[in-house]
């Protein structure tokens, strides 16, 4: 018997930081309950499908996690998780909201923080990409 060897799969991912002006006049940014690590906060984001561009795929996810309607701005990073034999490359968009929808996934919670809280309340996941959203806005 031979030794396989397992291909990984590649998936594109592609997500947003929604931004708006808090009622004090700083930056606040939305982050949505995470599925698969219980307890954790993460920005909107999701598998890109054949047919979509990254930002359409960033707004589509935004939209079914959030109910929030986004114009999608300046990419602002990328990261790269291996689990198993995937490896899965996000890339992110800034975002601001044009509309919102009573229809999304109910069984996420959203919160939104302000940028100084933005790094101890993400998933550390995604903390390169909060640091470079604060960089882009100050």
């Amino acid at each position: 018997m031979g030794t396989e060897l397992k291909e990984n799969k590649v998936k594109h991912k592609a997500g947003v930081v929604v931004y708006r002006k808090s009622k004090d006049g700083g930056i606040e940014v939305l982050l949505v309950s995470a599925r698969k690590h219980k307890g954790s906060w993460v920005f909107p984001v999701g598998t890109v499908e054949d047919h979509e561009t990254l930002q359409v795929t960033a707004a589509r996810e935004c939209e079914e996690e959030s109910g929030y309607i986004v114009e999608t701005e300046d990419e602002i990073g990328t990261v790269q998780d291996s689990t198993g034999n995937s490896v899965n490359f996000f890339t992110f968009y800034k975002a601001q909201i044009t509309g919102e929808k009573e229809d999304y996934e109910k069984d996420r919670e959203r919160k939104w923080v302000s940028c100084d809280q933005l790094e101890q309340n993400v998933a550390e996941i995604f903390i390169p990409v909060a640091k470079s959203f604060i960089q882009s806005i100050t």
